[in-house]
């Protein structure tokens, strides 16, 4: 009898195990998804910059200093212009540590 219950545990546990690993599996593709959409979304920031720094760079015949008011200018939407530029403030955090 104590055996026949050892094994009915065992048997829960095992099932909790497979669950717990197939949640684990699921967080993973989550963070695995949400990582390719941010580095999607900091290379299409890179394009853009890359672009205004030429189009800069066309208009000047020298690569200007790039002001904020300027790239405003460029970029005339605004959600996508304060997405770009917590993009910034974020890659400057990042090179001064």
């Amino acid at each position: 009898m104590a055996s026949e219950k050892l094994t009915k545990l065992e048997q829960q546990q095992a099932e909790l195990q497979r669950k717990q690993d197939k949640i684990k599996a699921k967080i993973r593709a989550i963070k695995s998804k949400e990582q390719a959409e941010k580095r999607k979304k900091a290379t299409h920031y890179k394009v853009l910059l890359g672009s205004f720094a030429l189009r800069s760079f066309i208009d000047c015949g020298e690569l200007p200093l790039v002001s904020a008011e300027q790239l405003r200018k460029f970029i005339n939407d605004d959600k996508k212009f304060d997405e770009l530029k917590s993009f910034i403030d974020d890659e400057i955090k990042k090179g001064k540590s």
